[in-house]
């Protein structure tokens, strides 16, 4: 009987499917309206809260709950969520990876922590009458008001079956937003043209069940005819929308003038293919070369240089990488290094003051110090610079036509010149973290007098966060380390962000409000939080190690390169590069060095970039839950519990009629049962088993509405072991069909 049930209630599961269809084409107009009108970059959830809220919206329509619970848990849990997506507090990979119970439960915490702190600063400010200059608050109502906008449109349609009053809060948010972005009118016909098509369906859907429920007759194929008509409608009051807008206003002239500039390229564009004796246009000029640019620290969230033009290119004492495809090979692996132009001393809140430099002679060092190898670096700049030049970690010498200048303490030398071409030595580091970790704290004072630096305007929470972060860690080493983790793992490297609002501070604003950025923010972000504890840090700027080119067996720089990272300083040892930015490798000092090992590069994580993978998220999320609701609504249905044994032998001669029809069976919709039988009599001589069925069908289906006595399960299964008996006679009477259709007239 289940099997037979399940079978039957097939076409409430695609009404239900189409229903949810057209609901979610709505959401996406409006989720895609809101993208458009780039309120802020980072939307994913709001559009998280269109998509889910659709979800949670279909699965409270079909519970008993009233709507006022039903209300009340929708906002609980769109508050929740939105609160999820913009603190990222739960992070299942994170707590997978952390090497114990405890410490997944440590970064579970230290990340409810940031989003309070975060969550305070908005409720203070509103509080105090001040502005709100956290653009999160903007998101996190945005979400929620997603989150309920989309319940409520499944609401009204699926339970109240009214599509008007779930579709006029969606339809006044959508023209508020394409009226104050001043988006064209596409969407909003999207919109209109699935309102009509739900208004129409509801009204259908309502008729059936009052139908069915008089037990009154009526024609099988009333939803098709009904939805073509619908459908043509709501394209008719689209079209006339669109065209009112347009007839009798400049913006109609001005879609004419666009039109036929558009006509006169192409003819000029024809007239250049058909006359080869025309002149073509000049070239263009050459391009000037493109310049050297790092990052500008000045302005934190300014910009990076972008592009694959080589900047220069760096020839290296050490060994070269392995070849692509080749299996690493421990102790040959060459050490990461960046080719520093700049340091930076002073944080202002808002960005870094350069270090003061003055003249200085070439380190007197024959022998690298403690911790340190010796490397010689081949420069050749293509691109134009100033008196700017590059080198890693730690210079000591450079070719004739280069100058140091001493970056205000011991061993901070940079290079300048006007050379193009130039050799440098460095002492630049090998050493290991038992090491670094047994530095110690004896800082010199011209270290901490300026590397400790930090403004009276920071918010105190950045450094309650870096306290919490650094909890339990005893050395400095291991300090860095968890504070180096905890940006890379928990902040989204993106480059398309927003500089911070005037008046705050761009490093809290980058840990507490955004969550996002690139290699200013997170270097930023570390040097302000050690330092906060009291351990010296610095900001150094330049250009990543690049690419290796085998065939010239040297580096070469991009101007996407350009970067900015973090060194830290250890007693005896000088100062260290740390790696904070998500998107690139990090730098890993083993505990033991064996032999001449060096430190070795990471995997580098992945980055997602696109304005549009949520829109995939999203898409994708909508068909499986579709899937997995038909599925379960099928499942559901295998119980017989959606209708009595008469509804279900009323919807099978339904079913059965409507597939006759398709086979060329047809029939007026006023003819009654009995009469369609005698009708088909003569054309049904050859299809025994098939006219059988129809007779025990037709029985079945005049039982169900007709007698007081409805039919029983018995009764339903011997008519549907007929029905299905009957499928060769069924397949010759489509074949009939098809072949009379193409035959010669």
């Amino acid at each position: 009987m289940r099997a037979i049930t399940a079978r039957i209630h097939w076409q409430p599961t695609l009404q239900a499917g189409l229903t949810l269809l057209l609901c979610g084409t709505v959401i996406v107009a409006l989720a895609q309206s809101f993208h458009a009108a780039r309120w802020i970059r980072a939307d994913a959830p709001v559009m998280t809260g269109f998509t889910l809220g659709l979800l949670c919206g279909w699965a409270l329509a079909h519970t008993r709950w009233s709507g006022w619970i039903a209300g009340g848990y929708s906002v609980i849990v769109s508050l929740i969520t939105a609160s999820q997506a913009l603190g990222g507090v739960v992070q299942l990979r994170g707590m997978l990876e952390a090497p114990g119970f405890w410490q997944a439960v440590d970064l579970l915490s230290l990340r409810a922590v940031a989003f309070y702190f975060r969550a305070n600063g908005w409720f203070s400010a509103a509080l105090n009458r001040q502005r709100v200059e956290d653009t999160g608050f903007f998101i996190f109502l945005a979400a929620v008001l997603a989150w309920n906008a989309s319940v409520w449109l499944i609401w009204w349609v699926q339970r109240r079956k009214s599509a008007l009053a779930g579709l006029l809060p969606g339809g006044l948010l959508l023209a508020v937003n394409i009226h104050l972005s001043q988006q064209n009118a596409v969407l909003l016909l999207l919109f209109l043209l699935c309102a009509v098509l739900l208004l129409a369906r509801t009204a259908l859907l309502t008729r059936y069940e009052d139908w069915d429920g008089r037990s009154v007759d009526y024609p099988y194929d009333l939803g098709l005819g009904w939805g073509i008509t619908a459908f043509s409608l709501a394209v008719a009051i689209g079209l006339i929308a669109w065209g009112a807008g347009l007839v009798g206003t400049p913006r109609a002239w001005r879609a004419m003038s666009n039109w036929l500039e558009e006509v006169r390229q192409q003819t000029s564009q024809t007239a250049e293919r058909l006359f080869p004796n025309v002149n073509p246009p000049p070239p263009r000029e050459d391009l000037a070369r493109v310049s050297a640019e790092t990052p500008n620290l000045s302005q934190i969230g300014a910009p990076l240089p972008l592009g694959k033009t080589t900047i220069m290119t760096v020839s290296l004492s050490d060994p070269p990488p392995p070849p692509p495809g080749a299996a690493d090979v421990p102790g040959i692996q060459p050490p990461v290094h960046y080719w520093r132009s700049q340091i930076f001393s002073a944080y202002t809140g808002r960005g870094w003051e350069p270090v003061l430099t003055a003249a200085a002679d070439a380190a007197n060092q024959p022998q690298p110090p403690p911790g340190r190898y010796t490397l010689e670096q081949h420069f050749i700049i293509l691109a134009q610079h100033s008196d700017t030049l590059y080198a890693a970690s730690q210079p000591v010498s450079a070719s004739e036509g280069v100058q140091f200048v001493s970056a205000e303490t011991v061993n901070s030398l940079l290079v300048r010149g006007d050379v193009d071409e130039y050799d440098v030595i460095s002492y630049t580091p090998q050493i290991n973290a038992a090491e670094l970790r047994e530095a110690g704290t004896l800082y010199p004072f011209e270290v901490t007098a300026v590397y400790l630096q930090l403004p009276a305007s920071l918010p105190d929470r950045v450094g309650q966060l870096a306290e919490r972060i650094i909890s339990g860690a005893g050395s400095p080493y291991d300090q860095a380390l968890r504070i180096q983790n905890y940006l890379r793992e928990n902040l989204t490297y993106d480059l398309t962000v927003d500089q911070a609002p005037e008046n705050s501070d761009v490093v809290d604003d980058f840990l507490f409000a955004t969550q996002s950025g690139f290699c200013s923010h997170f270097a930023s972000a570390m040097v302000v939080m050690l330092r906060t504890q009291g351990i010296p840090a610095r900001v150094a700027s330049g250009y990543a190690m690049g690419s290796y080119d085998f065939e010239r067996s040297e580096y070469r720089v991009p101007a996407d390169a350009a970067h900015a990272w973090v060194e830290v300083y250890f007693p005896t040892y000088g100062w260290i590069e740390f790696e904070p930015t998500a998107a690139v490798g990090t730098i890993h000092y083993p505990e033991v060095v064996p032999g001449n090992t060096l430190p070795q590069p990471v995997s580098q994580p992945k980055v997602w970039e696109g304005n549009w993978i949520w829109a995939l998220a999203a898409g994708g999320i909508i068909l499986l839950a579709v899937g997995v609701l038909l599925v379960l609504r099928q499942w559901l249905a295998w119980g017989g519990q959606t209708s009595t044994l008469s509804g279900q032998s009323a919807d099978f001669y339904r079913r059965v009629r409507r597939t006759l029809g398709w086979l060329g069976l047809k029939a007026p919709a006023a003819i009654t049962p009995q009469e369609f039988l005698r009708q088909q009599r003569a054309t049904l001589q050859d299809a025994p088993r098939l006219n059988a069925a129809l007779q025990v069908v037709t029985a079945l289906h005049e039982q169900a509405v007709y007698s007081p006595r409805p039919p029983g399960v018995v009764e339903l299964r011997s008519a549907w072991r007929a029905w299905q008996n009957s499928w060769r006679d069924c397949g010759r009477l489509a074949w009939k069909q098809i072949t009379n259709k193409h035959a010669p007239k």
